[in-house]
């Protein structure tokens, strides 16, 4: 593995500042080459707006992600309801990375360090992964029949055919009958992620509308 560590990209970068702007665009254009990134939050003081702008990145770059929840030595190691408070507040304002494997570490004692290059691993290796055509299309017909989509001007919505068109991120590809809500696109996402984690990488559904043909036709 290598590790690039991306200067410039925790702060607020003045534009008239060239060695701040220049290593703002180098770390970016680090993070559409690299196969996944490791976000590091300083957990006694919060999510900013610099790890928010951080975890968009990624998305828009669709990049697997870990979350390192570094100084977690800082947080109050005897107040369970304040760290539930801290996991609930992270979960919030990193939403865009629901999926990430966030894991709880401390450069200073050396906790949870082990764990991240496992992880960044089974990131890599989620962000890779194919799921057959056979199987995309069971995981598709069953989470129908268990859960159809709202009938939308007195008509059904059916996905007529599925298929994963890609890796790096996994996307997938639905043809369906109309335009499906973005509530049932999560939905069948959530399906996907239930016959096979994902762990730390991002999924991507798109939906091509195809009609059935006519009869005769």
């Amino acid at each position: 593995l290598r590790l690039v560590d991306t200067a410039g990209m925790r702060r607020e970068v003045k534009i008239d500042d060239p060695i701040e702007y220049f290593s703002l665009l180098r770390a970016r254009r680090t993070l559409e080459r690299v196969d996944a990134a490791i976000l590091v939050v300083d957990a006694s003081e919060g999510v900013t707006g610099a790890d928010q702008r951080i975890a968009r990145e990624i998305v828009t770059n669709g990049r697997a992600c870990v979350i390192a929840l570094n100084k977690w030595d800082l947080t109050p190691s005897g107040d369970l309801q304040e760290r539930v408070r801290l996991e609930q507040a992270t979960s919030e304002r990193l939403r865009w990375l629901e999926w990430a494997t966030r894991i709880r570490t401390s450069a200073r004692t050396g906790r949870g360090l082990h764990r991240v290059i496992p992880a960044v691993e089974d990131a890599i290796a989620s962000h890779r992964w194919r799921l057959p055509t056979p199987e995309v299309n069971r995981l598709i017909a069953a989470a129908q029949d268990e859960s159809p989509h709202p009938r939308t001007g007195g008509r059904p919505r059916r996905i007529l055919y599925a298929v994963q068109a890609g890796v790096a991120p996994p996307t997938f590809v639905l043809f369906a009958t109309g335009r499906l809500e973005a509530s049932y696109v999560r939905y069948l996402e959530s399906r996907f992620r239930a016959a096979h984690p994902f762990s730390g990488s991002p999924i991507r559904v798109r939906v091509r509308l195809r009609t059935r043909p006519e009869p005769g036709a």
